[in-house]
Order: structure tokens, then sequence, then C-alpha cells
């Protein structure tokens, strides 16, 4: 574009050059006029041929600088959508490729701050548009490298404590799994005492059946004993590891607790996540126990208002009393509404089950 504005400035020159020309060769043939006739009659061309170059070039000068403020406009939007570009493909790479993109910005950033200054000296002209650009760049790298490192730090201890619990997880499940076998393993042993006794027993009473009746009463009243002590014994070794499992469940409960403590570390005072993550996280956490309470689970339901609380919060301090704080309050609400109104296990049912069970296994024993 600049090329064509130059050759046209170089035909309206020539043309106003042959302009001049032309009128010389008129002047010229003009016949008996003196010279300082002629260079009156020529002194109001040249002025005019001057005012139509001096205008000439002012627009060209002007067309010159439109143009390059437009390229200057269109190298800012290329270099803009490579930088959304780069950030699209570092996000997709992970929080570690955010946190090193992060930080080679605030290198460019910090360095061309440098760059500039070390280019001055007493006599330069400070170009303010130029260096509120400069700071401009820094300030919005070290935010974004600060965002991407409290990014990666959080995802650095959301693995750790995933990590924890999943051993921990394991453990317990071990711990069961042992306790349950002992407990079926006494059971089997106390059944199959039981039934040799049983049978060494009958075949007393069979082989006695004449004997009086007073023996056979203290026969019956020793076997009463025997089972009564073996039943004895078999409660107490219930209780036993009944205390075991009491114990892992609340060695179970106390870990759940601390994995929860984790969890609250993000969204609480002592948290050092910025608002937006601290409203990232809360949102997490939030939806997370409502897809499991809308499922039935007990343990997110006794959580979710713990939850709704800290999102609500967190959502509070992010959005003030906007419209976005209002959506969210207003799904927030209509989430409970839904909880709210869900259908519980009859415990009169449950009990009813327990209370056959228990007679079903006093006749067995009777």
């Amino acid at each position: 574009y600049a090329k064509d504005q130059l050759r046209m400035t170089t035909a309206s020159i020539d043309a106003i050059n042959g302009a001049i020309a032309d009128i010389d060769a008129q002047i010229r043939a003009i016949q008996g006029e003196t010279a300082e006739e002629i260079a009156r009659a020529r002194a109001p061309l040249l002025d005019a041929a001057a005012q139509v170059m001096t205008e000439t070039l002012a627009d060209i000068f002007q067309s010159l600088e439109q143009s390059i403020r437009q390229s200057q406009q269109r190298l800012q939007s290329v270099l803009d959508f490579q930088r959304n570009l780069e950030t699209q493909i570092a996000q997709l790479q992970g929080s570690s490729a955010v946190a090193a993109l992060a930080n080679s910005r605030y290198a460019q950033a910090s360095g061309a701050v440098r760059d500039y200054n070390a280019g001055l000296t007493n006599q330069s002209v400070r170009d303010v548009d130029l260096e509120m650009k400069l700071l401009g760049d820094l300030q919005t790298a070290i935010m974004d490298r600060y965002n991407a490192e409290q990014a990666l730090l959080q995802e650095q201890v959301q693995a750790q404590a995933d990590a924890l619990n999943q051993h921990l997880q394991q453990e317990i499940e071990a711990i069961n799994a042992a306790t349950a076998a002992r407990v079926q393993a006494i059971n089997d042993a106390l059944e199959a005492d039981i039934k040799a006794r049983q049978k060494a027993d009958e075949a007393v009473i069979k082989a006695h059946q004449k004997a009086d009746e007073a023996v056979i009463k203290s026969q019956q009243k020793a076997y009463d004993k025997e089972i009564k002590a073996l039943q004895n014994k078999h409660d107490i070794e219930l209780a036993g590891l009944q205390k075991e499992l009491d114990a892992a469940n609340r060695l179970k409960d106390a870990i759940k607790n601390i994995a929860d403590y984790a969890k609250s570390l993000l969204l609480g005072p002592q948290s050092t996540l910025s608002p937006e993550a601290r409203l990232a996280e809360a949102r997490r956490q939030y939806e997370d126990l409502r897809a499991r309470a809308g499922g039935g689970d007990a343990e997110a339901i006794s959580q979710i208002t713990n939850a709704s609380d800290a999102y609500l919060e967190a959502a509070k301090q992010y959005y003030g009393s906007s419209t976005q704080y209002q959506n969210i309050f207003d799904g927030v609400r209509q989430a409970m509404e839904q909880i709210g109104g869900m259908s519980a296990p009859d415990p009169n049912s449950i009990q009813s089950r327990i209370d056959v069970l228990r007679e079903s296994q006093s006749a067995e024993i009777e």
C-alpha cells in the first residue's frame, strides 16, 4: 500500500513539473512582453503548483501513517492469537506445562523491561506508551505465573491426598477382611465343636436310656452347662472381635476426617489459593457430593450442607451480590430441595427383619 502511494506521489509531481514546463513555454511564446511581466505571470502559477504539491505530500504522509498503524494492529492481533494458542496447548498438556509457559512469559516480560532500561540515557526521550505496555505485560506475566504455580501446587497436594487415602483404604480393607475371616473361622470351629459334642452326648444318652431319671437329669444339666459355656465363650470371642471391628471403623472414620480436613484446607482461611482457584475447588467438592448424594450415598448426604455453605461463601467472596452469585445460590437451593425430598428406607421395616433373624438364630440354638 505504501509503495502504491509513493508511485501515485511521483506521478503527481511529474504531472506538476510538466504543467510548469507548459506554462513556461506559453510564457515564452508571448510576444512583446517584458521579463518582468513574464515573471509576474509565472509567479501565481508556481505558487499554485507548490500548494498542490504540499497538499499531495501531506495526504501521502497521512496515508502512510494510517497504513503503519493498521499494520501494527494486525501484528498485535497475530501475537494475541499466538499467545492464546500457546495457552490452550499448555492447558491440554497439564499444570506443569502451564507453569513452564508462565515462567517463560515472565522471563520474556522482565527481559524486555531490562532491555528498555538499559537502552535509556540521560538524553533519551522516554516513551510513556511503551513503558506502560511493558509494565502491563510484566504485571500480567507475574499474575499468570502465580496462578499457574498455585494450580500446580494444588494438583500436587490433591495427588498426595488421593495416594494417602488409597493406601489407608487398602489397609482398612485388609483389616476388615482379616477380621471377617477370623470370625468365620471361630464360627465354623464352634459349630463343629457343638455338633461333635451333641453327637457324643446323644450316643451317651442313647446308651443310658434305661438309667434312672436322676442320672438323665444330671447328664442333661451337664450338657446344658457345656452348651452355655460354649455359648459364653462364643459370645466373649465375638465381643472381642466386635471391639476390633469398632476400632477399625473408628480408624476408618478418623482417616476419613483427615482426608476431609485436607480438602477443607483448600477452602479455609489458611488456604494459599487465589479467590478464583478457591471458588473452583469449592465448586468441585460441592458437585462431587451432590452427585453422590443424588444416588443415595448417606455419607455424601451428611456432608452436602457443609460443602454447599463453602461453595456459596467462595462464590459470595468472588462475585459479591452479582447475577452470577444469584444463579449459583438458586442452583444450590434447588439441589438441596431435591435431595431433601428423597425417600429414605423405613427403619421399622429394617428392625422387623433384625427381630426375625434373631428369633431364627435362637430357635436354631435351642
